[in-house]
């Protein structure tokens, strides 16, 4: 059986930068808000450790906040197989650069999905996407 030669030592991979940076981690929504985030309390570790600065930034927290918790955690735990979460920030992120009509075409049923969410139409889900998380955006930046 062939094993991995192990060090006597382990290398010097975090040296002193050569200057400090400023870094900051975001947790996205659609994580989940139950539990903190394990890979931005890690990285935050080990860039801190390297002597940079670090700060994490929990905007999935935040927006489950302005939403409530009960139609973030939907949201979050329903609707990945239409990419819901992606096609509500792609609009503050690169602006209209898709029909919306055509996605309600491939998923027909996000109206039902948006309905037994909110009590609302299409409607109030167009004007959430392109007013209300670009705005909310605008806000946490």
């Amino acid at each position: 059986m062939r094993t991995l030669p192990l060090l006597e030592s382990p290398p010097d991979l975090l040296a002193p930068p050569s200057r400090a940076l400023r870094v900051a981690l975001v947790n996205m929504p659609w994580a989940r808000v139950d539990s903190p985030s394990i890979q931005c309390g890690l990285l935050q570790a080990i860039a801190q450790r390297a002597g940079h600065e670090c700060t994490v930034h929990y905007l999935n927290v935040e927006l489950a906040a302005e939403l409530g918790h009960g139609m973030y955690d939907q949201l979050c735990d329903t609707y990945v197989n239409h990419q819901l979460g992606e096609w509500l920030f792609s609009y503050a992120a690169f602006g209209a650069v898709g029909d919306e009509a055509a996605y309600f075409e491939d998923f027909p049923e996000i109206a039902g999905i948006w309905e037994g969410v909110t009590g609302r139409g299409l409607d109030d889900l167009v004007e959430f996407r392109r007013r209300v998380l670009p705005q909310w955006l605008e806000r946490c930046v």
